[in-house]
């Protein structure tokens, strides 16, 4: 049987907010630590180019190995190209944002 005589002495409003602030305190920790994932990036040769991927926390996490938005699967012609597009997403997924990269994005790129 569960003694309720111990949980009388704490009125319901204090245990409520002492639950609810380490939820809230629980849930920041969880946040920031997962916000704080570190991302890295290589660059690679490929046939008739450069391409690139993307790690978290040591794990592979996106491999591109064509430019995103042109058709015929071409890669990045040279190697600052793959570089910038990388970091370009590495700064999106820091943002908790989609690192699809757009059309604009990559002619910018490609100059």
């Amino acid at each position: 049987m569960i003694n309720t005589k111990m949980f009388t002495n704490i009125p319901m409003r204090r245990l409520l907010r002492w639950s609810i602030g380490f939820l809230i305190v629980l849930t920041l920790f969880i946040y920031f630590f997962e916000s704080r994932s570190v991302f890295s990036y290589q660059v690679y040769e490929v046939k008739g180019g450069y391409a690139y991927q993307i790690e978290k926390a040591g794990k592979v996490f996106i491999v591109q190995d064509f430019v995103p938005t042109l058709q015929n699967y071409q890669p990045f012609k040279s190697k600052e190209q793959a570089r910038k597009a990388a970091c370009l997403v590495i700064k999106k997924l820091k943002k908790q944002k989609v690192p699809a990269l757009s059309a604009i994005e990559i002619q910018e790129i490609l100059r």
